[in-house]
């Protein structure tokens, strides 16, 4: 977090107005993360991670019962998508947990919650929560690796090691090297760090320009890559995928320092 860098109070008391205003909001309106925006709720779930992060700064006990309000929605008894956790048990690759993997399974958002579980993981000590998630993992590996060597196929999971191309977005793979670090830094099991070098010497370096000025939409197989022309979402000089980049290099390089140390 930028408080911890600069020591500026202000930069955290901002960001538990924020959190304070989003929690009130969502009680107000008897609604919980996952009823909220596309993809059965996974991009407003995501806030997971932060959220937590913010526990640990405060160790306001709101933000632990709204992470625990999140996860719970992960493992629900009536099957309600995603259902992230109840799901990793049930043996079945990702995109087939529910039919028209189009409309739901979107990379690079579950994977942020993934990332999400893993730190309720380091919070909670729930041993379940990890178990999911080294399931999950093993699911992806298995069935979503894409000839990129990232995991989806164009920012969805669908049986990605099936199809015989492939394209995969930057995001996907800086998120897949973010969770595989997680997973290596909890387990100690190095299957993760192979997973995050596959990962960043092909899918990852092959959708940054040479100069590091800006960087593709998709990595592709076959043909040309799709270079992102120009911004997004009204924007001239900025795009998720771009911007994750400078994130991408930072847990590479310190999957590759501390496993070297070991």
């Amino acid at each position: 977090m930028n408080w911890k860098l600069t020591g500026d109070r202000k930069i955290l008391d901002a960001v538990c107005r924020s959190m304070d205003q989003e929690i009130a909001m969502l009680k107000k309106l008897g609604l919980h993360p996952c009823d909220t925006g596309t993809f059965c709720g996974m991009p407003s779930s995501s806030v997971l991670k932060p959220l937590l992060m913010l526990y640990r700064e405060t160790g306001n006990a709101n933000y632990l019962d709204f992470a625990k309000m999140i996860v719970d929605d992960f493992r629900r008894a009536d099957g309600r998508a995603p259902n992230l956790i109840a799901n990793a048990f049930s043996g079945q690759p990702v995109a087939d947990w529910y039919k028209g993997p189009w409309a739901w399974a979107k990379a690079y958002e579950m994977m942020s919650c993934l990332d999400g579980l893993l730190e309720y993981y380091r919070v909670t000590g729930e041993e379940s929560v990890l178990e999911a998630m080294k399931r999950v993992q093993a699911m992806l590996a298995e069935h979503e690796t894409n000839p990129c060597f990232s995991v989806g196929y164009n920012d969805q999971f669908a049986n990605a090691a099936s199809l015989l191309n492939g394209i995969t977005e930057p995001c996907d793979a800086i998120h897949w090297i973010r969770f595989n670090h997680d997973l290596w830094l909890l387990t100690g099991e190095t299957k993760y760090v192979d997973a995050i070098e596959l990962t960043f010497y092909n899918a990852y370096l092959a959708g940054m320009y040479r100069d590091g000025t800006w960087g593709a939409r998709g990595v592709r197989s076959h043909g040309y890559h799709q270079a992102e022309q120009g911004g997004q979402s009204g924007m001239t000089h900025q795009h998720c995928c771009v911007n994750n980049m400078p994130r991408g290099y930072l847990n590479a390089c310190e999957s590759f320092i501390c496993e070297g140390c070991r």
